[in-house]
């Protein structure tokens, strides 16, 4: 959804002043390297607005990788606070050791 809304404002702003952005997909192809930081740099925007719809679509990608990230790790630490509160004692590996030298 987010794609295809910033592929939309982005073929409107290029379209006309762009030769790089020839059809709709293009502007999708665009979006899509630039929400996932890929970033081909074969298509790159000409315009001021294109170059704002750029930078919005840029700063959501990181917030939306950012989320995925802080799920993740809340997964693993509600893991081991479950483990913690059950108590378990998480193994700790301490130098010189049996444990630590396997």
């Amino acid at each position: 959804m987010v794609v295809v809304v910033f592929a939309t404002l982005f073929y409107l702003c290029e379209h006309d002043t762009n030769p790089l952005v020839d059809e709709k997909m293009d502007a999708v192809w665009w979006a899509f390297t630039t929400i996932t930081k890929v970033g081909f740099g074969d298509i790159v925007p000409a315009t001021f607005y294109g170059r704002i719809i750029g930078i919005m679509l840029m700063l959501l990608g990181t917030a939306i990788f950012a989320c995925y990230v802080a799920l993740i790790t809340d997964a693993f630490l509600a893991a081991e606070i479950a483990e913690h509160s059950l108590g378990k004692q998480p193994r700790v590996r301490r130098p010189g050791s049996r444990e630590y030298l396997r």
